[in-house]
């Protein structure tokens, strides 16, 4: 896992197409909600405050939150119905306090050594395990070094083929790199260590029933997915801890990224696990710069996009423009035209409503990052029942998963296209300029950063749901 990716119309007939080019165009109408030209908070932020600053009110508090109180407001006296989220990530630790009750629970199948529901994984009644023992791996261009090393071995341009010619001098930047980097000592690019050696070949599409139900956390420090499945869904209202976003949400754990990159094979059955057992929204919390099987993943996504699910993906940490330098996974090929409408890609902001409202080291993209939402100093749940602050585009994804579970859960009947839609056009407008992130920052407006112009809004995203459902 490298964690390292005006006037509104109120016009209902309007089809009004946000971003690449997708397959499908949902009817959403275009965001109500004004600028809001507010003056920056210059007091630091209260422990209080810091506490949950990304569920805050920008109107109100002067932090660019998500205005989650104004959304559960709005939404009193609503049903709503039980959505499954799914957290393709690291394991959770299931016995967390304020976890443990909204782990979802397989309702066909029980622990008894059976395939009881006939879907191919014996007992998965949290989600399913696709890295089996596995903790420790490479990165992927250390992979793709060893697999280049032994379809070339030792030989020279002068034998290379002109339909090899390609690989071969990505073979050749990659193992340089590789070398410049491996110690010796670490995993993460050593081209000798394989740690699925033994285990079903994860380069063989074929096999696609592998690894086990333990979806836990195998070591302490294995905390994220526990921390991205709190933001999204921690039980609300119990006294402990924090409150996630959504309330009426099931946590389906896919452990899919180990310490090291994730294989696209793992990646795209992980999705489509969570598509084919009731999924609504899956996170997608990860990224790495090469991926050499990305049409496996392409498929997923497509496929998903056929279940009605919404995937939420983070941009990723290298303070770069994925327009330029694209990360994986993503939903655009081509980093122009996106091969389906439902992936939400996230950058992440600060609590600083001025220039310095992105993140640093957000990656951003006019064309390939949809929106931003908290992600820096984001306090949940972590193993062992305790509780941290972290930050990244990581933090900042299930932040908008876990509005999608609110609007899917009090509106299921709205699209995944009419979702990803509402979630684009009802975030808060930014309309000043900013500095971009990475290590030689400049001033540019926000909407260069990303395809909306936008900062996740809770209140605006269901109010805008209630609008179009009915």
């Amino acid at each position: 896992m490298t964690l390292i990716k005006s006037p509104y119309s109120l016009c209902f007939s309007i089809l009004l197409f946000i971003g690449c080019s997708a397959s499908k165009k949902a009817v959403v109408p275009d965001a109500i909600n004004e600028v809001l030209n507010l003056p920056a908070k210059t007091s630091r932020l209260t422990a209080n405050e810091l506490k949950a600053w990304g569920h805050a009110d920008l109107a109100t508090d002067t932090i660019p939150g998500i205005s989650l109180a104004k959304a559960y407001e709005f939404l009193k006296g609503k049903k709503s119905t039980t959505v499954i989220a799914a957290v393709a990530d690291t394991g959770i630790d299931t016995d967390h306090e304020d976890l443990a009750p909204v782990m979802w629970s397989n309702p066909k199948d029980i622990v008894d050594g059976k395939d009881n529901d006939g879907n191919g994984f014996v007992d998965d009644i949290n989600g399913w395990n696709f890295l089996g023992a596995t903790y420790n791996e490479n990165l992927e261009m250390t992979r793709m070094v060893r697999n280049f090393k032994q379809q070339f071995g030792d030989k020279t341009a002068a034998d290379i083929t002109p339909e090899e010619m390609k690989d071969f001098e990505l073979y050749q930047k990659l193992a340089k790199e590789v070398g410049e980097k491996f110690s010796g000592s670490g995993y993460y690019f050593n081209v000798d260590f394989n740690a699925r050696e033994g285990q079903p070949d994860p380069y063989d599409y074929a096999v696609k029933i592998y690894g086990d139900n333990n979806i836990k956390n195998t070591v302490g420090s294995e905390a994220h997915a526990s921390h991205v499945a709190g933001i999204i869904g921690a039980a609300r209202g119990n006294e402990k801890g924090i409150d996630g976003i959504a309330d009426n949400v099931k946590i389906m754990s896919l452990r899919i990224v180990p310490q090291g990159d994730e294989y696209d094979k793992d990646v795209a059955l992980g999705i489509r696990y969570a598509a084919d057992n009731g999924a609504t929204v899956i996170n997608a919390s990860f990224g790495k710069g090469y991926s050499p099987n990305r049409e496996w993943v392409y498929d997923a996504i497509k496929y998903a996009a056929e279940k009605d699910v919404v995937i939420v993906m983070s941009s990723g940490n290298n303070g770069q423009n994925i327009d330029e330098s694209p990360t994986f996974p993503n939903d655009a090929p081509d980093a122009m035209k996106e091969i389906a409408d439902n992936v939400i890609m996230v950058g992440a902001n600060t609590y600083n409503y001025n220039e310095s409202l992105p993140a640093a080291f957000s990656n951003y993209g006019k064309r390939n990052v949809d929106i931003f939402a908290p992600g820096v100093s984001i306090l949940s749940t972590v193993p062992g029942g305790k509780y941290r602050p972290m930050g990244g585009t990581s933090m900042a994804a299930p932040a908008v998963a876990g509005v999608v579970a609110l609007v899917r859960s009090y509106y299921p009947k709205l699209t995944a296209a009419q979702v990803k839609q509402i979630i684009m056009k009802s975030g808060t407008k930014i309309d000043f300029e900013v500095m971009t992130p990475g290590s030689e920052p400049t001033m540019v407006p926000f909407t260069d950063l990303c395809v909306s112009g936008r900062v996740l809004n809770a209140y605006e995203a269901v109010k805008m749901a209630e609008k179009i459902s009915k």
